[in-house]
């Protein structure tokens, strides 16, 4: 009976192995790109001076959209700047 066993439990040990080994395949390299960050110039992300209106006058209506319209340029082009920004170190 022991020596059944044994032989059982030589048997499984053997049925795992393979007949050839497994051919392993060579790793490729990859290459990525990574993006760096670039500093941005603290003059290109100063806010624009918007005014509120001092008076309820159709003028003053009139003049604070004037300045408003003036700082929303502003901006636009600050963010022309930071876009031209990105190539650069």
């Amino acid at each position: 009976m022991q020596g059944v066993r044994i032989s059982l439990l030589g048997l499984a040990l053997l049925a795992g192995c393979a007949a050839s080994p497994p051919k392993v395949t060579v790793p490729s390299i990859v290459t990525q790109e990574i993006d760096r960050y670039v500093p941005v110039p603290s003059m290109l992300v100063q806010h624009p001076v918007i005014e509120a209106p001092a008076d309820q006058t159709y003028g003053e209506a009139y003049r604070i959209a004037t300045v408003r319209h003036a700082a929303l340029e502003q901006c636009y082009g600050q963010l022309d700047q930071i876009a031209t920004l990105k190539g650069s170190p």
